[in-house]
């Protein structure tokens, strides 16, 4: 098993998670805000 490629991972996964979720949150309030 490639413990170094398995914490590669979860860094990426971890790191890009929340800035997807940010940009699901803001294509779901923007037109909230804009109508």
């Amino acid at each position: 098993e490639d413990a170094g490629a398995l914490e590669a991972f979860w860094v990426l996964w971890v790191s890009l998670l929340p800035l997807a979720v940010w940009e699901l949150m803001g294509a779901l309030v923007e037109p909230a805000v804009s109508a």
